[in-house]
Formats: C-alpha cells, structure tokens, sequence
C-alpha cells in the first residue's frame, strides 16, 4: 500500500462527494420558490 494509491482513493471518494453534494445542492436551487 504505497502513499500514491491512497492518493488516488482518496482524491476519486472527494470527486464522488463532491459530485452528490452538487446535485443536492441543484436540487435544492431548482426546488426553491
């Protein structure tokens, strides 16, 4: 297990995160009045 893998792990689990936090947050802007 060596520090650039991790690296990637973690950078593309921050990607996935990222991308439902912006659909939420769409979601939300969409909805509102």
């Amino acid at each position: 297990w060596d520090y650039s893998a991790w690296v990637r792990v973690y950078a593309l689990f921050l990607e996935e995160k990222l991308e439902c936090f912006r659909v939420l947050k769409y979601d939300i802007e969409t909805d509102g009045p």
